[in-house]
Order: structure tokens, then sequence, then C-alpha cells
């Protein structure tokens, strides 16, 4: 599933050769981290239909473990992960798009989901359909730090 970057002779790239792959492999980076995020909030959703209230765990705590060992994660950071990929796929949509597209970092993804954890479900919808369009790429900050 994971295609590892061809290995380059660094030293022969030029300077905008590699400033092009560091861009590059960010956008990778941010894309499969977006996949990861469909793939645990999918996970979630499988164990939240086979959940039965006379269970002692549920199906938060089974995804939590799944993702933890997975990863090899702590559980406190699995279960961060896993609300946050559910933020992502009830809550924020559009967002989740764009972290799937490579356009924004998982961390911007996760600020987000954090600073609208409180709103209810159609402000939430507000937040996202307002701000996934403004949001600028990595390349565009770049472009404006200059």
């Amino acid at each position: 599933m994971y295609d590892p970057i061809d290995p380059v002779d660094l030293t022969r790239v030029d300077s905008a050769g590699l400033v092009t792959l560091i861009a590059e492999a960010t956008r990778a980076e941010n894309s499969a981290a977006g996949t990861r995020m469909a793939a645990v909030a999918e996970l979630l959703t499988r164990h939240q239909a086979d959940d039965d209230p006379r269970w002692v765990i549920d199906a938060h705590a089974a995804t939590t473990a799944d993702v933890g060992a997975a990863m090899g994660i702590s559980p406190r950071r699995a279960a961060t992960v896993v609300n946050t990929a559910e933020a992502l796929r009830d809550r924020l949509p559009r967002i989740a798009e764009r972290l799937r597209a490579g356009d924004i970092s998982e961390r911007v993804a996760k600020v987000m989901c954090f600073r609208t954890h409180l709103v209810n479900e159609s402000a939430a919808a507000a937040v996202d359909n307002a701000l996934a369009p403004r949001l600028p790429t990595a390349p565009e900050r770049c472009r404006t730090a200059r």
C-alpha cells in the first residue's frame, strides 16, 4: 500500500528541486494522514454497527485499541486520533476532503476539530463550509511569507 519515493542522490538535485521534493513529500504526507483518518472513521462506523450494550467495551474503545495497536501509539494518543477522525467525518467533512487532497496538514485539521468541539452541529457545518475553501495550501503560504 505504501510506495516510498525512489531514493535520489540529493547532492545532485539543485535547490529548487529540493524545495519541490519537500513540497511534494509534504503534500503526500498530508494526503496519507487524510486517508488514515478516513480509514479510522470507517473502522469506528463498523464497530458502532456491531455495538452491543451488554459488552464491557464499546465501539469507541474497541476502535481506539485497534488504532493504537496499528499505529504503535498509546491509548490516549489513539483516542485523540479516533476523536479527530470522527469529527472530520461527522462535523467537518469539507475539511476532511482538503486533508485527503493533501492541501492542509493533519495539524491544521486537528486544530479545527478541537476548536469546533463545543459548537453545535449546525455551527460546525457553517464553519466547515466557510473555512474549507479559504484555507491556503502550503505553497500559497510559502509565497506570501517571502
